[in-house]
């Protein structure tokens, strides 16, 4: 005599169940970790970035900038880059590396001058991730020919405005770039003083 094997209903319920409750223990988890991993990497492009400008500025011996840019052709800086035009555009926007070298009628040291050569561009920041500095570096970072930065001062970049989860990027008096570290493990990075930031926004 054939029996013929399969679920009942009530198993088939109670797997449904089982199933379900895992689902929605996991799922909060895996979010995070997608979270945890794009901020990781939005913040090694802008590690990579600011390296690669100091990198270029010893090379050629010359000044090397990174300049928030909402089109990638032009920095933000100020509205005299920008024919005038007005209106909000910060670092999430986007910003270039461009060789700012330069001189003489005409020119200004916060744009993207004639002939002077874009490097790399960055776009828009996914969103919810945001990109912030502080008033160090409001609109532009620049590097000499020796690797020294214009400033020092610290990016910070979030999600969602969240502090617990939040990577930042720390420029010291040499120019040296490095991410920011979380000594106490809380999930909130010191600046280079060892405190601990309190803004998304105004690191």
């Amino acid at each position: 005599m054939n029996r013929k094997m399969g679920f009942t209903l009530i198993e088939l319920v109670a797997t449904l169940v089982v199933a379900a409750i895992i689902v929605a223990w996991a799922l909060p988890s895996f979010r995070n970790l997608i979270v945890s991993n794009r901020l990781v990497s939005q913040t090694n492009e802008l590690i990579g970035a600011l390296s690669l400008a100091r990198s270029e500025a010893i090379k050629r011996g010359s000044t090397v900038s990174v300049c928030k840019s909402k089109n990638g052709t032009q920095c933000n800086s100020s509205s005299v880059c920008t024919g005038g035009a007005s209106g909000f555009v910060g670092w999430s926007d986007g910003w270039i590396v461009f060789l700012n070298n330069a001189t003489g009628s005409g020119t200004d040291t916060r744009c993207v001058d004639a002939n002077e050569q874009i490097i790399r561009t960055h776009g828009t920041f996914p969103d919810q991730f945001t990109l912030n500095a502080n008033s160090s570096f409001s609109d532009l970072i620049s590097y000499r020919s020796n690797g020294v930065s214009n400033n020092t001062g610290i990016f910070v970049v979030c999600y969602s405005n969240r502090l617990d989860s939040s990577r930042t990027v720390v420029i010291n008096q040499s120019g040296r770039v490095r991410a920011g570290m979380d000594s106490n493990n809380d999930g909130i990075p010191e600046k280079e003083d060892g405190t601990e930031i309190t803004s998304c926004t105004s690191p």
